[in-house]
């Protein structure tokens, strides 16, 4: 319905709610990764070798970043409504 009145509209929103989720998303794995940086250093202490702890802590991180976004971008197309009357009046000034 949106394309017929708005050709390319729902592309620009897609590609909106994709580029703003993988940017937040982002933000928060690399503080994750911090955390995990200073974490990791403490596992030298249980005789398990950090780099290791590391990269599988950061692995698995990242897998469940990657299934967020998958998430959230899917849960946010769903849930877009747009209002053609606004769009136009945005696009279209008097």
């Amino acid at each position: 319905m949106v394309e017929k009145q708005a050709p390319g509209l729902m592309k620009e929103a897609e590609r909106f709610l994709i580029l703003s989720n993988i940017d937040r998303l982002w933000k928060e794995h690399l503080q994750a990764i911090k955390f995990v940086q200073q974490a990791v250093g403490l596992r030298g202490y249980a005789q398990r070798d950090p780099l290791i702890e590391y990269k599988l802590e950061g692995y698995n991180l990242f897998l469940e970043m990657m299934a967020q976004i998958r998430r959230n971008v899917i849960y946010s197309v769903y849930q877009v409504c747009i209002r053609i009357d606004t769009v136009y009046r945005f696009l279209f000034p008097l």
